[in-house]
């Protein structure tokens, strides 16, 4: 059975790490990290977060979620030192968007994914099979990059900029839900909201504007969330005041942090 899922989590609760845990349930683990550093992480053997993976069955691309010259960012820098806020505000077509691709070559990466490591080819994410686990490291760096596909360096940003980017992010998030065939798993930091509702607050996932993160919890079988106690890494499918859903793993507050809670199901 195929499981979506993801793990949402404040920065050094292990989310990136608990990925090794997978490696023994797959013949294979696919990570697309938009985050420097991932091998060292991974790969480090410091007895924290299961055992040290083999090499051979895990394979990665790192894609910078922003990939500009200095001489661009001068320009951005220019605009921004010589307009009024009113004038940035409403400049049409975003500012240097040629230069902002990175969302469209991600997209290209998964329709062929190349190892960073071993420069083996996979294909295409349409084609694999529940003998993998696609980790995609993470949400923030995705947001980032649906955003700059919409402004490009634009300072300022409209409410129709954050709808465009939202709903592109909103497909492609779908797009790894539904309709991949191999296990999917998504690495988020954390955000608080506001609940308009109980006017409390809550922890949901952190990306773009307050109101997609509701909309994309719904569609994975679990949401997750990655915590640290002292020296302990722990993952609660039940803490207090977060939006979290759970579909096949237990119920707890106290979970070890291992994929394998899931993907032995």
């Amino acid at each position: 059975m195929r499981h979506t899922a993801i793990l949402e989590g404040p920065s050094g609760t292990g989310k990136t790490r608990s990925l090794r845990t997978a490696v023994p349930h797959v013949d294979n683990l696919l990570c697309l990290t938009t985050e420097t550093g991932f091998e060292h992480v991974l790969f480090k053997d410091d007895g924290g977060i299961g055992e040290t993976p083999p090499r051979s069955k895990v394979h990665w691309h790192y894609h910078p979620p922003a990939r500009i010259s200095w001489a661009d960012l001068k320009i951005a820098g220019t605009l921004i030192n010589t307009n009024t806020v009113e004038a940035l505000q409403s400049m049409k077509g975003g500012v240097n968007k040629y230069q902002y691709t990175q969302f469209l070559e991600m997209l290209d990466v998964l329709g062929n994914f190349t190892c960073d490591c071993c420069n083996k080819s996979w294909g295409s994410a349409d084609d694999w099979d529940e003998s993998i686990f696609l980790a995609v490291d993470g949400l923030s760096g995705l947001s980032s990059m649906s955003m700059d596909l919409a402004t490009g360096a634009k300072p300022v940003k409209t409410q129709p900029d954050w709808g465009v980017a939202m709903d592109n992010l909103e497909r492609f998030v779908g797009k790894l839900a539904f309709d991949t065939h191999c296990h999917v798993g998504l690495i988020s930091h954390v955000d608080r909201e506001r609940d308009e509702v109980t006017g409390g607050t809550w922890l949901t996932l952190k990306t773009l504007g307050v109101k997609l993160a509701p909309k994309l919890v719904p569609m994975w079988d679990e949401v997750i969330m990655a915590k640290r106690d002292g020296t302990e890494f722990l993952w609660s499918t039940a803490e207090p005041n977060a939006d979290l859903k759970t579909r096949f793993m237990p119920l707890d507050g106290k979970l070890p942090p291992d994929w394998g809670l899931l993907l032995r199901k």
